[in-house]
Order: structure tokens, then C-alpha cells, then sequence
């Protein structure tokens, strides 16, 4: 009897550990959650359309959660198609087992994406200065994103950002930017970029990380090491005004570390530096 409970516990444990190996690396594959998924997606997001196939439920023994995941979503904003990885939506275990599922959070993966044609769907997000400055001012570049929705009631309430930005070239005022790489993360109303390397105004840029809150009024903070050697003619690009009346140089070249904290008004117009 002994034996046979001791064969029947293995045999139990074994199941339980074979399934998990399974769905932490394979996966269940099914399309239950499909139209659910497709659904909350697309009314959480106006004029998100949304396609999803081979969807697998997974688990995730970091997080010791149940997720599905679905490679190579068909998405379309504004008719606009967004070149994805994979969408993760993390389900509450028990809504799972009544057949109720309530979404916790979504992750969305992107594949490289061309910053021109993220401006064919970043044209439509509400007004904002983040958005003004993106199409306006950003000329090119790639950009990889991963996406974080945080839901509550199926309904989404908070976001997160971040990613990596290659080959970026934007310009605003007198200030030139060119052939820019950088990691960012964006959240609701605040940010930061780091590891910024490039080309300010010929001022080779090795590494840097910039701030900025958009909470009332756009503020922009932060640190760059750089290299530089610039004529009379660069050097009165990056003066102010008000110090050309006082400083005059006609070359310059050394290593640079500036620290800067710049206020905006609400038409993006410089208020304070």
C-alpha cells in the first residue's frame, strides 16, 4: 500500500512538474481567448483594429502567473499597420478558471519600426507637446518599443514605454541632432532617455541622459559628456543671444560636460533655461 501511494505521489508530482516545464516553454495552444482578447484591445484603443492567431496560454514562473501570447498580432491603427513582435496579456487565475478572464496587464512587443511611418499613426493620439515635437521636429530614425498596459476592470488605466531608437536625426530651434542612438522609457505624464550618443551641432555627443515632465508645462533636465571642435560660425549657433554681447570665441575644442534644465511654455516656446 505504502509503495503504491509513494508511486501514485511521484506519478502526481511528475504530471505537475512535466505540465509546468510544458506551459513555461511550449505552451497550450487555443482560440477561446481570441475574439475576448481582440476585443478588449480594440475598445480600449479607438480605431484599433485588431487580428490575432495561434494564441497559447503560458505560464510565467517569474511573476508564478498565467499568461497567453500570440506572435505576429495583425494591427492596424487608423489603418495604419504596426509591425509587432508578440502580444502577453496576463490573466487573474481564478476569473481564468470560471471562464470569466480578467485581464491584469498587456504587453506589446514591437519589430523595428520606421520613424515615418510611426508618424502615420502617432498622428492621430491626442493633441500634446510630446506629439507636436514628434512630427514636427523628428526627421528620421528606427525605433523598438515595449508596450506595458496596466488594467483594472478590463479597462486600461495606466501605461508604460521603453525602448531603443537608432540612426535618429530631429532639429529644434538652432539646435541640430543627428545620427542619434538612444534607450528611453516614457510614462504618463514623465520620461527619460538614456545612453544618448550623436551629433549636436557637430558636438560628438558620447553619452548623456535627459529628463523631462510634462505634467503642467514641458521641463527637460539633464547631463551630456561630449567632444568638440567648433568654428566662430557653430559656436554663435549654440550662444545665446544675451551672451554673444559679452563672449566672443573663435575656435573651440575640448571635452564638454553640461548639465541643463530648460522650461517650456504651452506653445513650446522657450520660457526658461
Amino acid at each position: 500500500m505504502r509503495k503504491f501511494l509513494l508511486f501514485l505521489s511521484l506519478s502526481v508530482l511528475t504530471i505537475i512538474i512535466s505540465t509546468i516545464i510544458i506551459l513555461s516553454i511550449i505552451g497550450y495552444e487555443t482560440d477561446r481567448f481570441n475574439s475576448f482578447l481582440e476585443q478588449k484591445l480594440s475598445h480600449n484603443i479607438p480605431n484599433l483594429k485588431v487580428k490575432l492567431e495561434n494564441i497559447k496560454i503560458k505560464i510565467d514562473l517569474k511573476k508564478i502567473s498565467f499568461f497567453i501570447t500570440t506572435p505576429n498580432p495583425d494591427i492596424k491603427f487608423y489603418d495604419s499597420k504596426i509591425n509587432f513582435e508578440k502580444v502577453n496579456a496576463y490573466i487573474n487565475f481564478k476569473s481564468l478558471l470560471i471562464n470569466e478572464p480578467d485581464i491584469e496587464s498587456i504587453y506589446v512587443v514591437s519589430r523595428k519600426i520606421d520613424i515615418n511611418q510611426a508618424k502615420n499613426f502617432i498622428k492621430y493620439t491626442k493633441p500634446s507637446n510630446s506629439k507636436k515635437f514628434f512630427l514636427n521636429n523628428v526627421n528620421k530614425g528606427s525605433i523598438n518599443f515595449n508596450l506595458k498596459f496596466l488594467l483594472k476592470n478590463n479597462e486600461i488605466t495606466d501605461y508604460e514605454i521603453d525602448g531603443f531608437v537608432k540612426n535618429f536625426d530631429a532639429n529644434f530651434k538652432n539646435f541640430d541632432f543627428k545620427n542619434g542612438t538612444f534607450v528611453y522609457y516614457i510614462g504618463k505624464n514623465s520620461g527619460e532617455i538614456q545612453n544618448v550618443r550623436g551629433n549636436l551641432n557637430n558636438v560628438i555627443i558620447n553619452t548623456g541622459l535627459i529628463k523631462y515632465d510634462n505634467n503642467n508645462l514641458l521641463k527637460i533636465s539633464g547631463k551630456i559628456s561630449s567632444e568638440a571642435q567648433l568654428n566662430k560660425d557653430q559656436i554663435d549657433k549654440l550662444l545665446p543671444k544675451d551672451w554673444k554681447k559679452i563672449i566672443e570665441v573663435n575656435n573651440l575644442k575640448g571635452n564638454i560636460s553640461s548639465v541643463f534644465d530648460i522650461k517650456f511654455d504651452n506653445t513650446l516656446k522657450l520660457e526658461d533655461y
